[in-house]
This record gives C-alpha cells, sequence and structure tokens, in this order.
C-alpha cells in the first residue's frame, strides 16, 4: 500500500477530515489531499506530525505495521540531502528528502530485500 492510500485509510478510521489534518501540518486542505493521491508527499517534520495525530510510529505510518525491514538511524545535519531507499519484493525508485531545520538528524533509511541478503 502506498503512502497516500495508507494516509487515506487512516484518515477515514478516525473520522478527521482532510482539512483538520490540513491544519495539524499547517498547510492547505488541497495540498493534504494531493498525498492522500500520491501526487506529492509530506515533509518529514509533516510525516511526524501526522504520526502523533494517529498515535503511531513514524516507520509503522509510512511504511505499515507489517512491513519486515530493518531500521538504521543516520545523522544528518540540516540542510543536507538524503537518499531513503525503499526495498521489499520489488525494488522501488529511490525518493529523496531535504530534512528540514527542525529535525537536525535522525532521518531512516529502510533498506532489506532478497538481493541483499544474497550479496
Amino acid at each position: 500500500m502506498r503512502l497516500g492510500e495508507r494516509l487515506r485509510k487512516l484518515r477515514r478510521s478516525k473520522k478527521f477530515s482532510a482539512e483538520l489534518l490540513a491544519e495539524v501540518c499547517s498547510v492547505k486542505a488541497g495540498a493534504y489531499r494531493r498525498w492522500e493521491r500520491n501526487e506529492t508527499e509530506p515533509s518529514i517534520s509533516q510525516a511526524i506530525e501526522l504520526a502523533r495525530v494517529y498515535q503511531m510510529t513514524l516507520d509503522n505510518m509510512l511504511f505499515g505495521a507489517n512491513d519486515s525491514a530493518s531500521t538504521i538511524a543516520v545523522d544528518v545535519e540540516p540542510g543536507q540531502q538524503v537518499t531513503i531507499r525503499i526495498l521489499g519484493n520489488e525494488a522501488r525508485p529511490k525518493v529523496k528528502y531535504q530534512p528540514d531545520t527542525m529535525l537536525g538528524n535522525a532521518l531512516i533509511e529502510r533498506v532489506e530485500s532478497e538481493k541483499q541478503l544474497a550479496e
């Protein structure tokens, strides 16, 4: 399940409006709806706020509770660009995030694939 689908499912299960969650994340409702349609993605700080609202870990919100993957924490200076690779049964495209200054460090790279285990 992609992030947008997961966000929509979570929002509907809690009976929250897109407008309410947009306000929590300090964005317009249209921007939030684009997240649910997988047209854009929330920033790390916005994703953290959503995870707090849903009272779940960021990892579970982004990737689902049943996804099996290892977690590696990395220190990142504000302004650095980081590539996060998510691999499961099939290779997925790399996603690049620009960490915001509120976080500073502790971006997570989740990597697990049969290819890596074979190497």
